[in-house]
């Protein structure tokens, strides 16, 4: 059984966690044009493949909901 000790250490550790994910919040919600694909990375090689369909789209909006969620 854990105890209120062990909860608390648990659940301080996991705020500590979520904390850390707030520079990614600040990436994926303004205009850094973090969003853009590099030229000549593999992402870009993707793009390249699926065009017209842009894989780093997907990509962005996996990141993107995920930080929403961590949020």
């Amino acid at each position: 059984m854990t105890t209120t000790t062990e909860e608390d250490r648990y659940l301080r550790r996991i705020l500590a966690l979520l904390d850390s994910a707030r520079p990614f919040e600040s990436l994926t919600q303004s205009d850094s044009r973090q969003w853009q694909v590099q030229p000549g990375s593999a992402l870009a090689g993707d793009d390249a493949k699926t065009d017209p369909y842009q894989v780093s789209h997907s990509v962005w909006n996996a990141l993107s909901v995920a930080v929403d969620h961590l949020h």
